[in-house]
């Protein structure tokens, strides 16, 4: 388990281009050494995982394209369970490669705490980003500012041109 973690972060380092990726995958490596040490092999191995799903991310490159077809939607709102006078805001993108390619990526759900590889997932915003692009969609059906962001090779986390919080859903 060792040789596999050292090697997990070695390729996933080979890939990023900043210092704030190489920190998160250093921070990575030392959690799982130390589950390692303290005989903790379930840890180590949920470690290995994270590792692993670094070095996917930061292999792709994507921009990040609000959904606009017919039968899907841009935006949906929730009502969060602990607090149900709130809404929160979101809005539906996919992650398309420089070939045009739509991407499976993997994504953290914030309601969950889970993460899933999905091809369409919500980002959180406010309401009324989200409003501007109900707007945009309903004055002739078509979302013409449908680029959210986009994010390069060698890093882990995209650059938003629309404001987020970052927090998403994979189920709606």
């Amino acid at each position: 388990m060792s040789e596999r973690l050292v090697q997990a972060h070695t390729d996933a380092v080979a890939l990023a281009e900043n210092d704030r990726a190489r920190e998160s995958l250093e921070r990575y490596l030392g959690a799982g050494q130390s589950a390692l040490r303290n005989d903790d092999t379930e840890g180590a191995r949920l470690t290995l995982r994270e590792l692993e799903t670094a070095r996917t991310i930061l292999g792709q490159e994507y921009s990040l394209r609000i959904v606009n077809r017919l039968g899907e939607r841009s935006g949906v709102w929730r009502i969060p369970d602990v607090n149900s006078g709130a809404r929160n805001y979101y809005i539906m993108v996919e992650a398309v490669d420089p070939t045009g390619r739509v991407l499976r990526v993997p994504i953290l759900n914030e309601e969950t705490r889970e993460t899933a590889t999905v091809a369409v997932w919500g980002l959180r915003v406010d309401e009324d980003t989200f409003n501007a692009v109900a707007r945009d969609k309903r004055d002739d059906g078509i979302i013409e500012r449908d680029r959210f962001g986009y994010k390069t090779h060698g890093e882990l986390v995209p650059r938003y041109d629309m404001p987020t919080t970052g927090g998403a859903i994979t189920q709606w």
